[in-house]
């Protein structure tokens, strides 16, 4: 007899080819509900808390404040037409996205932009 590779976690009950233990698995629309209210729950906290929550976590764990900030930024920006622009032409453009995608306070941080230029300055 061959002996069934040990399974590593996962519902100990469930063997290949065996019917399921929940033939008609989770309720349709149950994730969407909570992700909704999760996020419903984050905007009232983000309303109460948000500005002040963000200073006390850059001064007491600045790591995790920039993991966060990070986790937030787009992964990948395609720019087509650099090859063609001048390093001041990328610049502008540098600083208008980061203005338009609301992220222009890492660019004052490396003194890449003014105050003035930003739309909260």
């Amino acid at each position: 007899m061959s002996e069934e590779p040990k399974r590593k976690g996962g519902n100990p009950n469930m063997r290949k080819g065996a019917p399921s233990v929940n033939p008609r698995g989770k309720a349709s629309g149950t994730r969407d509900k909570i992700s909704k209210a999760l996020l419903t729950d984050m905007e009232c906290a983000w309303e109460l808390y948000g500005i002040k929550a963000l200073r006390e976590m850059a001064a007491s764990d600045p790591s995790g404040f920039v993991k966060a900030y990070i986790s937030l930024l787009p992964k990948e920006v395609k720019v087509d037409a650099a090859e063609n622009m001048t390093e001041e032409q990328l610049l502008t453009r540098i600083r208008e996205l980061a203005i338009n995608l609301g992220v222009e306070s890492s660019l004052l941080l490396a003194g890449a932009l003014s105050a003035d230029e930003t739309k909260h300055g």
